[in-house]
Parts: structure tokens; C-alpha cells; sequence
């Protein structure tokens, strides 16, 4: 094969490896850490990118770069390093709760982070070497890259549905394996080349083969699935995995899932099944459920009077996990049950189970399950214009799964003010609404949700107090939203049923209220009085500005849910702590510590090296500066489109697994086909309006900006196929736009030195880096909306470095 399209092939097939570590990478952090890090990922990235350009212009490693046979060695060593980091990774778990008895568990999360960025350094490497070799044509060497990214990307998730996590590394290894392959100039090469290349090949993938179930994602000792399976006689029955999720199936003694259960049951419950998603949230399935009919323990739970309430009405639960719904939807005789669940592997697993419950006899009603993530399935059933009598939020996994209620800044477009309005649409005019919540004091997530009903309905002009009763136990507090008022009968109805249980009932707007006597006692600030100040406009501003945790209610813009922490409240959390370092990983106080240690260890790594090595190696090059701040804003510009983009479709594709993968895909090859374009753009406008470009950038993310907001509505009452083409629609004239000030840059910058290639990849890459944090920093300060407009304003900026270099030297270049 000739020398060009061998190159460009093997920069192909490393680009996709590099995407599809992205991917893969958030996949390990949700099931290690809980959450997907996508934009930690992203940094990763861009860290090793800024690195491995960096390497060019080391003097002890240009000798070697400059060999015929470099790419290929690089490309054996990046398949080599990848297992070498996943184990590294294994043996030394990170845990923020170590940290509270342990200070020096600390330095685990750099060290992480320095250890998962060397393949994206030698990935890095490689491209920048690829681009100097074929600078003559580096458009098309950026094509290669970006439409390789787009390849890696489905790659990705077809490894995940053939082989699991162990699957996803072996395509880790073997596409840097089958690149070196592609690099190596056979015709050329001496005879000892040759052999290290054949054996190289052969000793990878001999280890690997050894290393038997070593390649894999270790499940953390302190994650909900291992607890459970330390018990005595538990055994994981199953274990299934997509590109979105793993699911265990297992057995253990520790699995008894009933919410709020009455302190009057004395009988047993059924024996469960545990269900785990992501090692970490925690259900159960009652499958040796009574055959001859609903389990007892149904009737003592404080979620029964609310599906009694609607007996034979319609019913619609939003992504079950657990089968808990499903059995009290049956046992109130419900005329039809809608399920919205956004995961294929928990739809098979309710599929059975729902056949189990027909085979039995058990269920006499028609059962609907859609795999559709609930937001979307809201929008698709409000354009249908269906009406449902009971409407029932997800619930929450078993205690202990999430023990400190601290979460990191994962969205939830279901927690938000536009889905509240949604869902009262959808209901019916008896329709009533319920969220079952553990206490976990000092309350946050329980008070948060009263929040944005109450507001939700104060937008319709009603009182909320008459609108809203709650159910509360020892351990949870349960939530009855009524589209019409309660009547007094249904208060008397729901204060027997609570009496009886033992439980309390607390209506804010009837004259029945808590009696002197609760059944559970409390500490009324603690929760009563609280609550009670959000249905009051003063108290309720009072307690948003006044209250340790923000509980103010999320929308579309800020969909962050169970992110509590307030900037301001540092100091007391830290305190409550004891001044350990574990409150630098909750919420957002974690996303200021990623940033300052990207920051850190990106002064570190690349700028300092590129200060060094450009005053040594570029001193006659004009125009450094303005090239370093051209592509450091072409860097942050791109990086900060791309995250926000990621994060607002997971609202409208849904799972963030499928938001990341369809926006890269869409948004790189498109960037890929901007920059294949390049050569005909010159021939047709000139290099001197290719200066103007930028503009043109700035103008396309405002207007998607835009159109983002107004098509919300329009793309959730689609179907995903839909939806993923008007994604493309959207996304792929930005990726086309955005793909062709770099190399424009580089055709530019080049002729002055061919170093400056890896000069502009390091600029660009820490810019990149820090962008990648900075961007959910400013969405949880702002919102999302605000950093497509600090997008915008980056290449605004681009545009005014690309024109005054440009008319600095403006002979030079012409």
C-alpha cells in the first residue's frame, strides 16, 4: 500500500481508539465512581493530546520519532499500555470516603489521572507525528482523525453488547494493534524490524489471553452490589451489560425492599431477587411472590392508599427498577399500566416478569411497557393526548445504596419545572401524582421536590396546600399530588389508612392535620416546619437564601437535582466534616477541585514544557503569540460546544451514554468533513476570507443556541430515530462550520515552521483541557445556555487573533 493512505488508515484506526476510551472510560467511572464523568474524560484526553504533541519537540526522542518505523512502534506500545492501565487502575481503587480516616488517599485521584491519560498521550503522539509527516495534505490527515473518532465510537458500544466490560478492553488493545500493522513500512523495513513487529504482536496478545478475568472493571468494596454480596449465602445469579448499563441478578439475605413498611405487619415478606444497575443502585424483584394472589405486605405500605385512591383508573410508572409498582398497579386493578423504562436490559427483565404475572393469572389488565427514557415518553403521550389517573415516580433503590444522600452533578430531566408542567398535562382530572423519598436528615432531595410542585402549581394559579398531602413514616416520606383539591373524604379516608399504619398524615391545607400524638416522633423543624415554610412565598425565599443546602427546584437549563451544595456554605460543610478532605467530592465542590487540578497538572505537563521548547526551537518565528491564543481559543471554543451539546441531549436522545455517542459521532465527522473541505473552500472564497471564518462559527452556535431551545418540545414527541436525525440536522452543519478554522490555522501558521503543528496542538489541547471542566462549572453557576454563549464569544476571539496575524505578515502569506 502506498505510503499516504497507509498513514492515514492507521491514523484512522487510532483516532477510534481514542474515542472509544472516551466512551469506555465513562463507563468505568459510572460503575467505579457512580457517575459517568464525561467531561473528566474529555480532559483526559486533551491532557494526553497536549502531552503527546509536546513530544515532538524533545531532543532526546527526535531521533527515534524520526525513524520510517516510529508510528508503528508508538501504536504497539499504546496497545501494550492499555491493559497495563486498567490493572494499574484496579489495584489502586479511589474512594471518597476513605478520605474521612485517610488524608492521603487524596493524591489516588491525580495519580488516576495521570495513569488513564498515557494512551491518549500516545495517541496524541501519534496523530501529531502522522500531521507532520503529511503536513502537504493535513486536511485530509484531520478527516482520517475525525471520521476514525466517529467509527470508534460505534465500535465502542458494539463491544460492550458482544463481551461486556472485557470486551470493550480487548478493542482497546487490538485497534492501536491493527494501526501498528497499518504504520509499518514492510517494503522498507530492515529484516530485525520486521521480527519485533511480528513478536511484539504476538507477546500482546499472548498476555492479554492470560490475563483470563484480570481485564476487567473491579467493582469498589464499598460499592451497594459488593455489601450485598458479602452477606452469608448470597451468590450474583447473572450479569448482563449494554453500552449503558450493567445489570446483576443475585441472591443475598441483605435484599428486603419495602419502603415505609408498617410497624403493624408481622407477616414475612416474599422472597426477593436483588437487581443492581451499575453495581451500585440497588432493587429487588418479589418473583416467589404468593401464587395465589398479591404478597400481604402490599396493604402496609404507605404507597397503597395512593394507587387505592385510583383503583381501575389508568396508570403510568416512570422507569421502574423493581417490580414493586407493577404488583400494587395489579393489585388496585388497574384498567391499563403504561411503564416507561430507558433501558432495554431492565425491559427484558419486566417482560418476563410480566409474563410470569400473566401465566399466574394474576394480572386481569392490559400492560404497556415502552423502552423510552420517561422524559421523551412524557412528550410522545402529551402529543397523543392521553390522560392517566395515577402517575408514579421512580423509587428509590435500597437504603444504603446512596447512604449520605451526597450526589455528584448528575442531570435529571425528570426533576425539573418543565417536567412538572408536563406531567400535569398528562393527568387526568382526578389524577394524582406520588414520589416516595427516604429521610436522610438534614432533609435536601424530599424538601428540593415539595419545591417544585409547589411552585408548579403555584404557575397554575392554584394552592398548592390543597393540592399536596404527605404520608410519613419512621424512614420515608411519601408524596400525594392531586390535580384537583382533596376532598375532606379522601383526608378522612387516607387519616384512617394512616392510623391504622401508623404513620402520619400531614395535609397543609385541610383542617386535619398532625394530631399532638404522632405516630413517629420528630424534630418538626427538622421536617414539618420546613416544609411547611414552602408553601408560604416569604418563608420559602427566606429558606432558599437561609437554608444550609440549596433546595431550590432545578429547570431544563440547570437539570441538576440532587446537587445540594451551595458555593457559599464551604465553610460550614467543611466543618460539619471536621475539616476533612471528603467534602471537595461532593456535588460541585468536586468540579472545582477536577478544574484546579487540571489546571495543575496541565501548567505541569504542557504549558510549561511548550514555554521551554518554543524559546529554544522557535525564536525567529513570528507570530507565537498570536498563534498560541488563535488555537488556545479555537480549543476552548470547540471543547465548550461539545460538552454543552452532550449534556443537552441527554434531555432530548436520552441515556448520556447515547447523548455522548451520537454528538461526537455527528459533531466529529462532521468537523472531519468541514476540514476535507478546506482545500476546495480556498480554491473558491481565498485565504483571506477563510480569516473571517470564526464569524461565521460564532453566528452557527448562536443560532443552534436557539434552536435547541425552541425544538425542545418538538423533539421528545419523537421516536429515537427521529430524534437522532434531527440531531444530525442540527449538529452536523456546526461540526462542518467549527471543523475548518484549525486546519485553515495550520495551513496558516506552518509555513513559518513545521514545529509549530505540535505548538498548536499543545496550545489548543490545554485549553481544551480546562474547557472540558470549566463548562459544567459555568452550566451549574448559569446554566447551559450561558456556555454556548462563552463558546460563541471564543471564536469571536479566534477570529480577532486570526486577523491580526494574518495582516501583521500579510506578504508572507500571499
Amino acid at each position: 500500500m502506498p505510503e499516504r493512505p497507509r498513514i492515514l488508515a492507521g491514523v484512522a484506526l487510532v483516532s477510534a481508539q481514542i474515542l472509544a476510551l472516551e466512551l469506555i472510560l465513562t463507563r468505568f467511572f459510572s460503575i467505579s465512581q457512580g457517575y459517568h464523568y464525561a467531561f473528566l474524560v474529555v480532559s483526559l484526553a486533551f491532557l494526553g493530546f497536549g502531552a503527546g504533541s509536546l513530544f515532538l519537540f524533545s531532543g532526546h526522542l527526535r531521533k527515534f520519532l524520526g525513524r520510517a518505523e516510529a508510528l508503528a512502534f508508538l501504536t504497539l506500545g499504546s496497545s501494550l499500555v492499555v491493559p497495563l492501565v486498567f490493572f494499574l487502575v484496579n489495584r489502586l481503587p479511589f474512594n471518597p470516603l476513605e478520605l474521612l480516616w485517610d488524608r492521603a488517599r487524596l493524591f489516588i485521584l491525580p495519580l488516576h489521572y495521570l495513569i488513564l491519560s498515557v494512551p491518549f498521550l500516545l495517541g496524541g503522539l501519534t496523530i501529531s507525528l502522522a500531521l507532520t509527516r503529511l503536513a502537504e495534505v493535513v486536511h485530509r490527515v484531520y478527516f482520517a482523525d475525525l471520521t476514525g473518532a466517529a467509527t470508534g465510537i460505534v465500535l465502542s458500544s458494539l463491544s460492550f453488547r458482544l463481551a461486556g466490560d472485557r470486551g470493550a478492553i480487548w478493542l482497546l488493545i487490538l485497534l492501536p494493534l491493527a494501526a501498528s500493522w497499518f504504520f509499518i513500512p514492510w517494503s522498507g523495513l530492515a529484516r530485525s524490524g520486521k521480527v519485533r513487529q511480528i513478536l511484539g504482536t504476538a507477546l500482546i496478545i499472548s498476555a492479554v489471553l492470560l490475563s483470563g478475568k484480570g481485564l476487567c472493571f473491579r467493582i469498589s468494596d464499598y460499592k451497594s452490589l459488593s455489601f450485598f454480596l458479602k452477606q452469608k449465602g448470597a451468590a450474583l445469579t447473572a450479569t448482563r451489560w449494554d453500552e449503558k448499563t450493567r445489570l446483576d441478578l443475585f441472591e443475598s439475605p441483605a435484599v428486603r425492599y419495602a419502603p415505609g413498611l408498617s410497624l403493624n405487619y408481622n407477616g414475612p415478606l416474599p422472597e426477593q431477587t436483588g437487581l443492581s444497575l451499575d453495581a451500585e443502585r440497588i432493587y429487588a424483584l418479589n418473583d416467589k411472590a404468593e401464587p395465589e394472589g398479591q404478597p400481604a405486605f402490599l396493604d402496609y405500605l404507605p404507597l397503597w392508599p395512593v394507587f387505592d385512591l385510583n383503583r381501575g383508573g389508568r396508570f403510568l410508572l416512570l422507569n421502574p427498577a423493581g417490580d414493586l409498582e407493577l404488583l400494587l398497579s395489579l393489585k388496585a386493578e388497574a384498567s391499563l399500566i403504561t411503564i416507561f423504562m430507558e433501558n432495554h436490559l431492565l425491559s427484558e427483565v419486566h417482560k418476563s416478569r410480566i409474563g410470569q404475572l400473566l401465566g399466574t393469572g394474576q394480572a386481569k389488565t392490559a400492560i404497556h411497557l415502552r423502552t423510552i427514557e420517561p422524559r421523551a415518553g412524557l412528550s410522545y403521550e402529551r402529543k397523543r393526548q392521553e390522560e392517566f389517573d395515577l402517575l408514579v415516580y421512580p423509587l428509590p433503590d435500597l437504603p444504603g445504596s446512596y447512604s449520605t444522600g451526597f450526589f455528584g452533578p448528575g442531570e435529571d430531566y425528570l426533576m425539573t419545572a418543565e417536567a412538572v408542567d408536563l406531567i400535569y398535562e398528562l393527568l387526568s382530572p382526578r389524577g394524582l401524582v406520588t414520589a416516595l423519598f427516604y429521610f436522610l436528615p438534614p432533609p435536601r432531595q424530599e424538601l428540593r421536590f415539595l419545591a417544585l410542585w409547589v411552585e408548579g402549581l403555584e404557575r397554575r394559579g392554584l394552592r398548592p396546600e390543597r393540592h399536596i398531602v404527605f404520608l410519613r413514616t419512621a424512614e420515608t416520606i411519601t408524596y400525594l399530588i392531586k390535580k384537583q383539591e382533596f376532598t375532606q373524604e379522601e383526608i378522612c379516608r387516607l387519616k384512617k389508612f394512616a392510623d391504622d399504619r401508623l404513620y402520619d398524615l400531614i395535609s397543609p391545607g385541610q383542617e386535619i392535620r398532625v394530631d399532638s400524638r404522632p405516630s413517629v416522633q420528630t424534630d418538626r423543624r427538622a421536617w414539618e416546619e420546613l416544609a411547611g415554610w414552602l408553601f408560604d412565598r416569604e418563608k420559602r425565599q427566606a429558606l432558599y437564601s437561609n437554608y444550609i443546602f440549596d433546595v431550590r427546584p432545578p429547570d431544563d437549563n440547570r437539570p441538576f437535582f440532587r446537587d445540594f451544595m451551595e458555593w457559599k456554605r464551604w465553610p460550614e460543610i467543611r466543618k460539619f466534616f471536621n475539616r476533612k478532605a471528603y467534602p471537595l467530592f461532593l456535588g460541585k465542590y468536586l468540579l472545582v477541585f477536577l478544574l484546579i487540578q487540571s489546571l495543575a497538572i496541565g501548567l505541569l505537563i504542557i504549558v510549561l514544557p511548550l514555554l521551554v521548547s518554543a524559546r529554544h526551537l522557535l525564536p525567529q518565528v513570528a507570530g507565537k503569540g498570536l498563534a498560541s491564543f488563535y488555537f488556545a481559543s479555537l480549543g476552548a471554543g470547540y471543547m465548550l460546544v461539545e460538552i454543552t451539546l452532550f449534556h443537552k441531549f441527554i434531555l432530548l436522545i436520552g441515556h448520556p451514554t447515547y447523548s455522548l455517542s451520537a454528538v461526537l459521532f455527528f459533531l466529529l465527522g462532521a468537523s472531519g468533513a468541514g476540514s476535507l473541505s478546506l482545500a476546495s473552500l480556498r480554491r473558491k472564497i481565498g485565504q483571506a476570507r477563510l480569516v473571517y471564518w470564526p464569524l461565521l462559527c460564532l453566528l452557527v452556535i448562536m443560532l443552534v443556541t436557539v434552536l435547541l431551545q425552541l425544538s425542545a418540545d418538538f423533539f421528545l414527541g419523537l421516536g429515537l430515530a427521529w430524534r437522532l436525525l434531527l440531531c444530525f440536522l442540527l449538529v452536523f452543519p456546526l461540526g462542518f462550520c467549527l471543523g475548518i478554522p484549525f486546519p485553515a490555522g495550520l495551513g496558516h501558521f506552518q509555513s513559518r515552521s513545521p514545529l509549530m503543528i505540535p505548538f498548536a496542538f499543545a496550545a489548543n489541547a490545554f485549553f481544551s483541557l480546562l474547557a472540558s471542566v470549566w463548562g459544567l462549572v459555568q452550566a451549574q453557576l448559569l446554566g447551559y445556555r450561558s456556555v454556548f454563549v462563552a463558546s460563541a464569544g471564543c471564536y469571536l476571539l479566534a477570529f480577532l487573533f486570526f486577523y491580526l496575524a494574518y495582516h501583521r505578515d500579510k506578504a508572507d502569506v500571499e
